[in-house]
């Protein structure tokens, strides 16, 4: 892979999630946007996680594995980070999946924003929900930001 074209690495913690991890993964590697890069991280999974992963990355250049022990999800996101070549990078649960329009859509936002980074809150469980048709868009100084990605405010009702 050209390492110019990497425009976003997706990084994905894997721990124990052999029944969840190729539907996550093919959704990342469906992007309608090319210019990713996929690191799986296994954090010394007990099931099939590691061999799912391996095959992944010997059928997509784009995708790349790391075995590791046991640290957590937050060592196996950082470990991700120390290999990442794209311009951005985002983090996807092993046990999700995204649209495959999902890379396009959040550069777009901090694109027209002129931004620095875009968060999303949305998350559906199934195609079935009701989907955000209006995004709340709203710009943060940088102090704002970090302060919501350290401890974001919960909001019930």
């Amino acid at each position: 892979m050209d390492n110019n074209k990497v425009k976003v690495s997706f990084i994905v913690p894997c721990y124990n999630v052999e029944n969840y991890i190729l539907n996550c993964a093919i959704s990342i590697l469906s992007q309608k946007n090319s210019e990713i890069e996929l690191i799986l991280v296994d954090d010394g999974s007990t099931d099939n996680t590691p061999r799912i992963i391996d095959e992944i990355s010997q059928k997509d250049i784009r995708a790349t594995v790391i075995h590791k022990e046991n640290e957590g999800v937050s060592k196996a996101r950082n470990v991700g980070i120390t290999v990442a070549k794209g311009e951005f990078v985002t983090f996807v649960d092993g046990d999700d999946y995204i649209s495959d329009d999902y890379t396009d859509y959040m550069l777009n936002l901090i694109e027209n924003a002129k931004a620095d980074f875009a968060i999303s809150k949305n998350c559906y469980l199934s195609k079935k929900e009701k989907q955000v048709k209006n995004d709340r868009i709203q710009l943060l100084f940088p102090k704002e930001a970090v302060a919501l990605l350290i401890a974001p405010v919960v909001k019930v009702g």
